[in-house]
Formats: structure tokens, sequence, C-alpha cells
């Protein structure tokens, strides 16, 4: 993502994916400038996934979190989609970042 709100990384990498099992990733948003700016909303292409926003340095510097839902129903197989990250910056209010990943088979017990 190249212009004056920063993202690291670039792309939100799910890996391999197991139904039922607890999955985390975070993305760092934060102004090139060091200028004042919100994070309004996240919006996913991807229905089971959960979005968090935690603030590392207020206005400044953000933790997006991205995990999969408890109750999702997943199918096994690869996935892509984005997030869509609106801002209060007048230069870049939308950012627009892909996901992907794969959902592995269950395990047999």
């Amino acid at each position: 993502v190249a212009g004056i709100i920063g993202v690291r990384p670039d792309y939100v990498r799910m890996d391999n994916i197991v139904p039922g099992e607890s999955v985390i990733r975070r993305v760092l948003v934060y102004h090139r400038e060091g200028k004042s700016f919100q994070i309004v909303k996240i919006e996913s292409t991807l229905p089971f996934l959960a979005t968090g926003v935690v603030p590392v340095l207020e206005d400044q510097y953000y933790q997006v979190l991205v995990s999969i839902k408890k109750d999702a129903v997943l199918t096994a197989g690869e996935f892509r989609g984005q997030l869509t990250i609106y801002n209060t910056s007048e230069e870049m209010p939308k950012i627009t970042i892909p996901v992907q990943g794969l959902v592995m088979e269950k395990p047999a017990k």
C-alpha cells in the first residue's frame, strides 16, 4: 500500500487454518508524516473474518486485528478477499488490502 497512510504488512496472510483453532493476525496502520487520523470502520469481503482496532499511539498509529469468527463455518480450500479500512485522512480516506489463506480439512478424531 503506497501513500500517506502506511500499512505493514501490506496484505493479511492468514496461512493454513484448521477449523476451530484460534487465528489472529495484526496489521499496523500509521500516518507516514505523523499527522493525526482515526480509523472509522473496517469492512471485509470475507464474512467469516472479525476485525478490531487497538490504538498504539492515539490518533497516529493503530494495530488492526484480524481473526476468524468463533461461529464461522469454513469450507476447506483457498480463500482470497479484501479488507477496506476507512479513516479520517483527507489524502487517503480508504485503504484496501488483500487477505489470503487456506482452510485445511479438520483432522479426524
